[in-house]
């Protein structure tokens, strides 16, 4: 063979293969002007903890009052987005939430939380490394801070802690309010914690997710869905370890015990009881990696007792540090009860907490900080035209907070009578029916009863006065909590064990995964797949890939049709 005809088929084959790499890599100029060199920035340079940034949000006028006329489908939109500098074209817009999302639709506010998808159409798509961000809109917290603190005080105590920031959030150039944003929990979050080698994500909600072992099937812990690192093994694992925890042996085998003491230590003392410990037993993630499971925070809008709303029989400050359940018992939440049954487990659990309330939560520390905070957004929450509480409620929350605070909503919202809290909910065409004529909601309404809670401060003095005493053992630290329901206005009574409704954070029903109908922007949908490891198909794949891939590769072979059929000087 000649030297030349090799030197020709040699530099055609790296032509092609250039071409080829180049088109999986391709981006059209329409489909983002951001640079890849976001990817590896911090996410402190996004979500700066000590001022306001603005988000600025553009989409077709008419895709966003679809979406407020329709707010249940959690539908994408496609939308640009200006953050910190930076913009990002064709990102996936929705609204997002549980109960809070339909307890707006049924209010007069669009005062809804969002979702920011940025690899929702191209894949790959980030900014600082963030593939989602979620905005939320404070419901039911009219101090406008529970979740901030809550996820400062978790990352002082060393648990992984999604990136979180205020934002003033524009929606085609016109104010739409103060939201919270906070990174959502994926792949980039394992990598900046775990490393590019991480383990497995899964996020609990639902059938299984309480973690009491049934058997050895993993169809029957179904709401335990994979979110990331889907790896070989990963549903051998997580059987393996609900056996274990249950059976109370090896625990320090399969569970990262003083990470998980450190993260219920924390949301013990923040009576966060929307959560695991709660009846509803969600608002978690479980984190694996080499068959040891670790846990991560979610959700605290309902922290520093806010979840309680004065209903409880146990007084808001006054959760057992032992017992630290609500609506349910210690058999029934493994994750802490069997760890507590441990006397070892149970003497550093104590330790961490009286850490915590000596450490990042003692009085005077958090007294100064939730000032701080306060002078920060204040100025942007007396502008902000959506707000669901007034400034003097803002104020009381932040303080001693408030038990007189008169409700917008009807009284069948906030506090219905007991004989129609176990009413079915309202039928999807009705709630669609009553969005058409909404108008914007006035300040000082009291969304989940929000303006009834504890104020912070006083929160954070009366609960430590109480653990103190608890651990001392001048108080009991365990008690009777099966009798506190947790209903939040508007919601079923809790249900026996998978019985849960849709539009409530409860369970889904048996057999259902949770699944929309596709395209309907549902995390199960696109990211978690089928809830055992099946990651379903990518639908945002470039069709222009396909073409300039399919293109060379029949320019490759026309060119060697010619070659070898011509007679020439370099024939074999």
């Amino acid at each position: 063979m000649d030297r030349k005809f090799i030197a020709i088929m040699g530099g055609m084959l790296l032509l092609c293969l250039y071409i080829i790499s180049g088109a999986t890599g391709y981006t059209s100029p329409e489909e983002g002007t951001v640079s890849n060199s976001l990817s590896t920035a911090s996410i402190d340079t996004i979500l700066d903890k000590d001022k306001v940034i603005d988000i600025n949000i553009s989409l077709d006028e008419n895709d966003f009052q679809d979406m407020l006329k329709n707010p249940l489908k959690e539908e994408y939109k496609v939308a640009s987005v200006v953050i910190a500098g930076q913009k990002i074209d064709n990102i996936g817009l929705r609204t997002k939430g549980n109960s809070t999302l339909t307890m707006v639709a049924n209010s007069e506010s669009d005062r809804y939380s969002f979702k920011l998808d940025f690899d929702q159409y191209i894949d790959g798509q980030n900014l600082a490394g963030l593939k989602k961000l979620n905005l939320n809109n404070s419901m039911s917290d009219p101090s406008y801070m529970r979740e901030y603190l809550s996820y400062s005080l978790m990352n002082e105590m060393g648990v992984p802690t999604p990136g979180y920031g205020y934002v003033n959030v524009y929606i085609n150039d016109k104010l739409h309010g103060l939201y919270l944003a906070v990174e959502g929990i994926e792949e980039p979050f394992l990598e900046r914690y775990y490393g590019s080698n991480a383990g497995t994500l899964y996020k609990p909600e639902g059938q299984g997710s309480d973690l009491v072992y049934t058997d050895d099937k993993r169809e029957s812990y179904r709401g335990i869905a994979l979110v990331a690192g889907r790896k070989n093994g990963a549903n051998e694992a997580l059987l393996t370890m609900v056996k274990a925890l249950n059976q109370g042996k090896d625990l320090e085998k399969y569970l990262n015990i003083d990470e998980i003491l450190r993260y219920f230590a924390v949301n013990t003392v923040l009576v966060n009881m929307d959560s695991y410990q709660g009846s509803f037993k969600h608002n978690y993630y479980l984190y694996e990696e080499s068959g040891v499971f670790s846990i991560l925070p979610w959700d605290y809008n309902m922290s520093f007792g806010g979840f309680s709303m004065g209903r409880n029989n146990q007084e808001t400050t006054a959760l057992y540090i032992d017992q630290p359940v609500s609506g349910t018992t210690l058999e029934q939440r493994p994750l802490i009860g069997k760890l507590l049954e441990v006397k070892e487990y149970k003497e550093r659990y104590h330790q961490y907490i009286e850490d915590f309330i000596n450490g990042p939560f003692a009085f005077t520390k958090m007294e100064a900080e939730i000032a701080r905070v306060a002078e920060l957004i204040r100025p942007h929450l007396e502008k902000d035209p959506t707000k669901f509480y007034t400034m003097e409620q803002f104020e009381q929350a932040i303080l001693e907070g408030s038990t007189e605070q008169k409700s917008e909503l009807t009284a069948s919202q906030t506090n219905p009578p007991a004989d129609q809290q176990a009413a079915p909910p309202m039928p999807e065409k009705d709630k669609m029916a009553g969005q058409q004529q909404r108008g914007p909601m006035k300040p000082g309404g009291d969304m989940l009863q929000g303006g009834n809670v504890v104020g912070l401060v006083k929160f954070v003095r009366e609960r430590i006065a109480n653990v103190t005493k608890q651990v001392s053992g001048e108080l009991p630290s365990v008690g009777n909590t099966t009798e506190q329901t947790n209903t939040m206005p508007g919601q079923l009574r809790d249900r026996p064990e998978g019985q849960g409704g849709m539009g409530m954070k409860g369970e889904r029903p048996p057999g259902d995964m949770g699944q929309r109908p596709p395209n309907s922007g549902d995390p199960v949908n696109r990211e978690m797949g089928d809830g055992f490891g099946n990651k379903n198909m990518p639908t945002n794949n470039s069709t222009e890939q396909l073409f300039v891939i399919g293109g060379s590769l029949l320019l490759l072979v026309l060119v060697l049709f010619f070659i070898f059929t011509r007679k020439t000087k370099y024939s074999l």
